[in-house]
């Protein structure tokens, strides 16, 4: 038994010591002004020697200024399985510009991507003479309207609410719910911009062209309990217009990243031929061209 022992730690020993041991370098992601001040993005890179991918990954993000003082950092874990990184992340910083104030966006990739979301956004601004972040990021599966590589950021702006937004296009693996995240630059504040529950969103889709005769249910409102569905013909030259998605969102807070989501059950309202009314998820939106894509 003992001997057996003595081989296990041995092996044990052994494991520990062959799993390599990252190189950590710094990369500029950019120099950056807000109001008066200016300083460095910086991102701190875990990387492992060898060649092929999950070799390279950023284990921190601050931002600091010429003299070197750190105004703002967030360390972000990382697991070496074999002699490669489980995953790795790498990071953008863009100036956010809305019409009430501005601040830094950071956008973190994640490779290999996989659900529930492969990128997160997370919102900085200048508030009582420090840089502070304006929550945990939002990870999302797609990406922010306002957002191009390389850009800065131009918020959009809420007519309704009087406020700067940034729109995410939240993919549901039929089409993208348009979702707006409003900024209260004074308050800190990047949160839904409306109520998840039972919400109204504005729709974006490219559809597949309808290639033969088929019959759809259109209901009177976003619940197969209101009532019973009409049901109308589409076909190749039927004229169909997407007006809006209805149904709830997903907000859940209870890790480090806030993960941004659209439920099973969103109904699409649609024109088709002039009749309108909810089409339920499922065959009915295979119908009009928006099959389940990845």
């Amino acid at each position: 038994m003992q001997g057996l022992i003595a081989v296990l730690l041995a092996v044990a020993v052994g494991a520990t010591q062959a799993q390599p041991v990252p190189e950590i370098a710094e990369k500029s992601l950019g120099v950056f002004e807000l109001g008066a001040r200016r300083f460095e993005a910086v991102a701190e890179v875990a990387r492992l020697t060898g060649s092929g991918e999950l070799r390279e990954t950023v284990s921190a993000v601050r931002f600091r200024e010429a003299e070197g003082s750190t105004l703002w950092e967030r360390r972000l874990a990382y697991q070496i399985e074999g002699d490669r990184f489980a995953e790795t992340t790498s990071v953008e910083v863009a100036p956010v510009k809305g019409r009430e104030g501005e601040g830094l966006l950071i956008t973190y990739s994640t490779l290999p991507a996989a659900p529930p979301g492969s990128r997160s956004w997370q919102l900085l601004g200048w508030a009582e003479d420090k840089l502070a972040d304006f929550g945990k990021p939002v990870s999302i599966e797609g990406a922010v309207a306002e957002q191009a590589p390389g850009q800065p950021v131009a918020a959009s702006w809420d007519e309704r609410l009087k406020g700067d937004v940034l729109n995410f296009k939240v993919w549901n693996g039929r089409f993208s719910v348009v979702v707006p995240m409003l900024v209260r630059w004074d308050w800190r504040s990047f949160a839904l911009a409306y109520l998840p529950k039972r919400g109204r969103w504005k729709v974006e889709c490219e559809r597949r062209p309808v290639t033969e005769n088929v019959e759809v249910d259109l209901y009177p409102a976003a619940t197969e309990e209101a009532g019973k569905p009409r049901r109308v013909k589409v076909g190749p030259a039927s004229k169909i217009e997407i007006l809006w998605a209805e149904g709830d969102l997903i907000w859940d807070d209870s890790d480090d990243e806030i993960w941004l989501g659209v439920s099973e059950d969103i109904f699409l309202k649609v024109r088709i031929d002039g009749r309108e009314g909810y089409l339920a998820p499922g065959d009915d939106l295979d119908a009009i061209g928006l099959p389940e894509r990845e």
